[in-house]
C-alpha cells in the first residue's frame, strides 16, 4: 500500500513537471532571438531584417531543421523516460472535440480573428491601473460574441489533451491570460451594476476556465501558472 501511495504521488509530482520540460524545450526552441556574432546581447528581429538578404533567406531552413532536430530530441526524451517509469504514463479521457474545454480553449487562443485587448485596458482589468468601467464596458459593447464565446468554453464539463500538442499553449499565452481577465472584469462590472446573479456567473467562469488548464490528465506549469492568475483577479473582485 505504501508503495502505491508513494507511485501515486511520484506521478502527481513528476507528470506535470516532465511535460512542462518538455514544452519549455520546444518553446525556447524557436528562433525569437538570435545572438551577434562575437556578442553576448541578444539581437532583435528587427535588426536581424538588416542582415543580407541571402543570409535571411537561409533562415528559415535552418530554424526549421534545428525545431525539428529538437523536437524529435524531446519526443524521444519522452518515450524514454515514460518507458523507464511506466507508472508516470498518463491515461488519456475520450472527449469529443466540441466539448472538450481544453481544445475550444486553444482554438479560440489561436483565432487570427480574436479581437485583442489594449495595453491600458489590459493594464485595468489586471489591476495595475484604477479600474475604469467605461473603458471596459466601451470595449464589451463591441467584443460582447467574443466574450460570450470565453463563457461558452468556460462552461463546458470536460477537458483532455488526447492527441494535443502541449506547446501550442506556449505559443498563444497572451490570449490565454486575456482570456480570464475578461470573465473577472465581466463580473467585477456587473458586481458593480448590482447584477449578483451574472456577477457569480462570471467569477465562477473564470475559475472553470482555470481548470480546463489544470484538470486535463498532465497539466503543465505554464498553465498552472494561468490558472493561479485566474483565481488571483477573481478573488479581488468586489
Amino acid at each position: 500500500m505504501k508503495t502505491q501511495k508513494n507511485q501515486s504521488m511520484l506521478r502527481a509530482i513528476a507528470i506535470p513537471f516532465l511535460l512542462a520540460a518538455i514544452g519549455v524545450i520546444w518553446h525556447f526552441a524557436r528562433p525569437s532571438v538570435a545572438l551577434k556574432r562575437g556578442s553576448d546581447e541578444p539581437e532583435t528581429v528587427a535588426s536581424s531584417r538588416t542582415k543580407t538578404a541571402d543570409r535571411a533567406a537561409s533562415d528559415p531552413t535552418r530554424d526549421r531543421r534545428r525545431q525539428e532536430s529538437i523536437a524529435l530530441a524531446s519526443q524521444k526524451w519522452y518515450e524514454e523516460l515514460l518507458e523507464k517509469y511506466p507508472q508516470m504514463k498518463p491515461t488519456f479521457r475520450d472527449v469529443p472535440d466540441e466539448k472538450n474545454g481544453f481544445l475550444q480553449f486553444l482554438l479560440l487562443a489561436e483565432s487570427l480573428k480574436a479581437p485583442k485587448l489594449s495595453e491600458e485596458l489590459f493594464d485595468i482589468l489586471r489591476g495595475r491601473s484604477p479600474w475604469d468601467s467605461g473603458k471596459f464596458r466601451a470595449w464589451l459593447e463591441e467584443n460582447k460574441d467574443y466574450r460570450d464565446q470565453i463563457l461558452r468554453i468556460a462552461e463546458l464539463p470536460d477537458q483532455s489533451i488526447k492527441g494535443l500538442d502541449l506547446g501550442r499553449l506556449f505559443s498563444c499565452s497572451r490570449s490565454c491570460t486575456e482570456f480570464g481577465i475578461i470573465l473577472s472584469g465581466s463580473a467585477h462590472l456587473a458586481f458593480e451594476e448590482g447584477d449578483r446573479e451574472a456577477a457569480l456567473r462570471y467569477a465562477r467562469a473564470s475559475i472553470s476556465l482555470g481548470g480546463h488548464l489544470t484538470d486535463i490528465e498532465a497539466p503543465s506549469m505554464l498553465g498552472a501558472v494561468i490558472a493561479a492568475g485566474y483565481n488571483k483577479l477573481t478573488a479581488r473582485i468586489q
